[in-house]
């Protein structure tokens, strides 16, 4: 049965049902499957309108979710309409309530159908976000049923700033639902507004806006605003919809302006829209009137169409246009349009041209055409043109265009070319559409480039899709390569490809190579791929290596682990000999359960000792500090005296100091006059003093050690002289530090 006539048939059903029997039929409707959201939607709605309190009831009654929120609603927009003061009242005893906004909500949709003016009267009451975001759901709803109120309504709400917003204006909304229901009555309600509405830049980017939608009606809404800048540049921004304008209907709009400073851009419109039409004409209009630099695109659109029609009219055209920039803008829309319709006559023709940016403007916009019409074609004449600039500027675009068979031509072209940039960046595009059509062909083409740069690249951009289609062809090829960005780049992207696929051959793999960086590298690499999914077996092959790079692969895969299962982890990581190795896997574990649980992370880590503890407490606060720093100090506040506290101070001011320097300020001035509170100040200096200068200075001057305080305050001058340095040179001055190192302070401003 047809969707629409099965909905008939639950309607029918749910209509004869007797009153109290709704719980159990939505109880047994589960059973309908499919079938149970139509059902559902019908009964309630039904249900609502029966009896909207037991309704009402029976929503409080389900957990959070789609059901209840469905009941609720419809049941208080129901209520609404029967007993609008009960329903107020029920909503109003709910103040307290989490829920209340919503219930809020719901009210004054239901008196939205019956009493506009009073919905939008106890919109006040909401919060005011809330308020902004309801008010905006309720206008734009209004507006479907009677854009003049919703107008209205928007002018009543004062046009407030936080609710009309670029990405949150009502006004395009309701401007919107109207002009497609009925443009000529809201371009007259619109006339009528005060002129002091009609300045407002919410008002006039609201009609900009429509301008995707409505154009021809957003301009002749434009027309009727009062002259200013803003205005102006919205009608400019409009040359951007013009050819979806029907210039016939803007053309009595064109033809009532009369400002001189706006009557230029109406016709530069125009002859956006007339140019898809009549393109001769609206060349002819261009001839006539002299347009702002950001309408310049008018001469591109107009000559475009108008070569793809007669090119060399056109042409003919254009070459009359006395301003060099109107000029060359035409001739590139002339040579963009030939090229559309005959790129080999557009070249003999641009190749006429007197040598200057006019004639390398017209090659470039053919470069920009033929690729898309015949892309090896356009590569044959890019790679036989004496400007070989043309060619470098083109040669990316025009590459990923080319077909299989063209390729190999292609890699001729290419190495004829001088090293530098443009050939290195054409190279790693060639490799990159070579390696998705033909893997092998590729790969064997880019091993036969010379050693260098060009081949380097090459390697780096293929990594990712050779290591997915051969791995190990890929592994080998690595492997065998010198240390440098093209061999980390393929382990980079192999050992992860392993890591999921097969990492057992990534193991044996890595077992065999070389012991140096970028064998840890891929192991590290490897492992953290491979505990994503089997962090058992990761961490196992890691605690079998033996050699210098253990220990970084054991950090490695308890960080992956700890990440997605911080207790798995950690109970691994307890179960590591002593030592340096499980002291990091350990660190990296609570720092990560530090992420997800700080306190819990931060009461195990104190019951650790020696080398774990130290190495525990600087992992667990860089991570409580970035989230809650006033939790972490307490935290520390709590530490026996020793490097351990020491080292937890400075990195909660690496946090604390640039999120909020007053409270690590506040927090610095408990600690004791000591080494602690020394390297505690220097953290905090260098972290605050992009923010608070004045205060990172402040406290910099009373580090006790001369050295560290004299590297405090110089760099802190530093940023002080670029964030006020008036302010940064009177306090130079005012403190009473000696000639010689105010004179070194003075100089960080240099």
């Amino acid at each position: 049965m047809p969707s629409a006539a099965r909905s008939g048939a639950l309607y029918t059903l749910i209509a004869t049902l007797p009153g109290g029997v709704e719980r159990q039929a939505l109880a047994v409707a589960k059973m309908l499957g499919k079938d149970y959201p139509v059902f559902r939607n019908i009964l309630i709605a039904v249900w609502a309108n029966k009896d909207p309190v037991s309704l009402l009831e029976y929503g409080q009654t389900l957990p959070q979710g789609y059901d209840r929120y469905l009941a609720i609603g419809d049941a208080i927009k129901a209520w609404v309409k029967k007993d609008f003061t009960a329903a107020k009242a029920w909503v109003s005893q709910k103040r307290k309530d989490s829920q209340w906004v919503n219930f809020h909500h719901y009210l004054l949709y239901g008196l939205l159908e019956t009493d506009p003016s009073k919905a939008f009267e106890l919109l006040n009451e909401l919060p005011p976000y809330d308020r902004d975001s309801i008010g905006f759901s309720l206008v734009t709803t209004l507006a479907r049923k009677d854009p003049r109120a919703a107008a209205d309504q928007v002018i009543k709400m004062g046009f407030r700033e936080s609710f009309f917003r670029e990405s949150f204006n009502p006004f395009t909304s309701v401007l919107s639902d109207w002009v497609e229901s009925s443009p000529e009555e809201a371009i007259a309600w619109f006339d009528q507004l005060p002129s002091e509405l009609k300045s407002k830049a919410l008002v006039i980017n609201s009609v900009a806006e429509l301008s995707q939608s409505h154009p021809a009606e957003a301009l002749s809404l434009l027309a009727k605003l009062p002259p200013s800048s803003l205005k102006l540049e919205a009608i400019t921004r409009m040359g951007y919809w013009a050819s979806n304008m029907d210039p016939e209907s803007i053309k009595p709009v064109v033809d009532s302006v009369q400002d001189p400073s706006e009557k230029p851009v109406f016709q530069a419109i125009y002859a956006n829209a007339l140019a898809t039409q009549n393109p001769k004409a609206a060349a002819d209009l261009l001839m006539g009137i002299k347009i702002d630099q950001s309408l310049l695109n008018t001469y591109f659109n107009v000559f475009n169409s108008y070569a793809r029609q007669n090119p060399q009219e056109a042409l003919a055209q254009a070459n009359k246009i006395e301003n060099s920039a109107e000029h060359n803008r035409a001739l590139k829309g002339v040579f963009s349009g030939w090229s559309e319709q005959d790129p080999k006559a557009a070249v003999t023709a641009a190749e006429l041209l007197p040598n200057g940016p006019s004639k390398a403007q017209s090659m470039q916009a053919i470069a920009e055409v033929w690729p898309q019409k015949d892309p090896q074609a356009a590569l044959e004449w890019l790679a036989h043109q004496p400007n070989r600039a043309l060619l470098q500027q083109n040669l990316e675009s025009v590459i990923p265009q080319i077909t299989d068979e063209g390729l190999p031509k292609a890699a001729e072209v290419l190495a004829s070319l001088p090293e530098g940039s443009s050939r290195n960046d054409a190279v790693t595009a060639l490799a990159l559409r070579w390696i998705n059509g033909d893997e092998p062909a590729a790969v064997a083409w880019i091993k036969g480039l010379p050693e260098g740069t060009d081949k380097s690249s090459a390697l780096q951009k293929i990594a990712t899709d050779w290591a997915r289609q051969d791995t190990s062809g890929a592994a080998e090829y690595a492997k065998a390569l010198p240390p440098g960005k093209a061999k980390n780049a393929l382990y980079e992207s192999i050992a992860p490809t392993w890591g999921f696929s097969d990492p057992l051959a990534g193991a044996a793999f890595a077992r065999d190579l070389p012991q140096d960086a970028s064998r840890q590298n891929f192991l590290n690499t490897l492992i953290s791929s491979w505990s994503n999914y089997d962090p058992v077996a990761a961490s196992h092959f890691a605690t079998t290596l033996t050699d210098a790079g253990s220990e970084s692969a054991i950090k490695s895969a308890a960080n992956t682990w700890s990440k997605n299962d911080p207790a798995g982890a950690l109970q691994w990581a307890q179960t590591l000999p002593e030592g340096s190795a499980r002291a990091g896997a350990m660190a990296d574990v609570l720092g990560n359960w530090a992420a997800q649980n700080p306190q819990a992370a931060g009461n195990f880590v104190a019951g650790l000792s020696g080398e774990e503890q130290e190495r525990g407490v600087k992992s667990v606060v860089d991570k409580i500090a970035g989230a809650d720093p006033a939790y972490a100090a307490k935290w520390i506040d709590a530490f026996p005296s020793g490097q351990m506290r020491d080292q937890a101070a400075e990195s909660l001011m690496q946090h604390w100091a640039g999120l909020d320097p007053q409270g690590a300020s506040a927090w610095l001035s408990k600690l004791p006059q000591d080494q602690v509170r020394d390297g505690a100040i220097v953290q905090f200096a260098q972290n605050a003093a992009g923010s608070a200068p004045s205060l990172a200075w402040q406290w910099a001057a009373q580090i006790s050690d001369t050295v560290r305080q004299q590297q405090a305050l110089l760099q802190t001058a530093q940023k002080w002289f670029q964030i006020n340095p008036v302010e940064a040179a009177a306090a130079i001055q005012a403190s009473n530090f000696s000639d010689e190192f105010k004179t070194k302070l003075r100089q960080a401003r240099k």
